[in-house]
């Protein structure tokens, strides 16, 4: 949803707000540690708005059908302290109100490895740090397949580096 930096680190990467904005900020933290479902709403209308124009692009070249949408997992442990995975919960809430051609798949990449947030961490360490922490559960189901990551927060794109890591490892098609 939102970028700390610009220009964005991930190629294909897009992010909707900078989150370098109070409100935008604000609104983050309301979300993913209050759990404040109004704003996973409000996240997902603007969202929703910015992929119907993505995917109808998208469709009218043909390069895309029916999108896996994956939500950044959190680890266990993490899960268990917060409740709730905010980006899960954006990610459904989208699907509930928006008729859009993405299927949720919301517990096939897990986050295996216990890490040191990445906010605690210089740039040059985020990557180290998540190597190996993200595995699929069952590969077969995104092989072969268009995948749409959701992260809250991007800012080098460590996490969202490691997960294609994972994903192209198991023949996902596209990122």
């Amino acid at each position: 949803l939102g970028v700390g930096i610009r220009p964005l680190p991930v190629e294909n990467a897009h992010a909707l707000f900078d989150y370098r904005d109070n409100i935008v900020r604000a609104a983050i933290w309301a979300l993913k540690y209050r759990g404040d479902r109004r704003i996973a709403h409000l996240f997902a209308e603007a969202l929703s708005q910015y992929l119907v124009e993505e995917l109808f692009e998208l469709e009218v070249l043909g390069d895309v059908r029916e999108l896996l949408l994956i939500p950044v997992p959190l680890s266990t442990h993490r899960l268990s302290e917060r409740g709730f995975n905010q980006t899960e919960l954006l990610a459904a809430s989208l699907l509930a109100h928006h008729p859009l051609p993405l299927t949720l798949h919301a517990h096939n990449l897990r986050k295996d490895k216990e890490t040191v947030p990445q906010t605690a961490l210089p740039a040059g360490k985020r990557r180290e740090n998540l190597a190996g922490a993200f595995s699929l559960t069952h590969p077969k189901l995104v092989a072969n397949r268009d995948i749409m990551l959701l992260d809250d927060v991007i800012t080098t794109g460590s996490t969202m580096e490691e997960i294609k890591t994972v994903l192209n490892g198991a023949g996902a098609k596209t990122i």
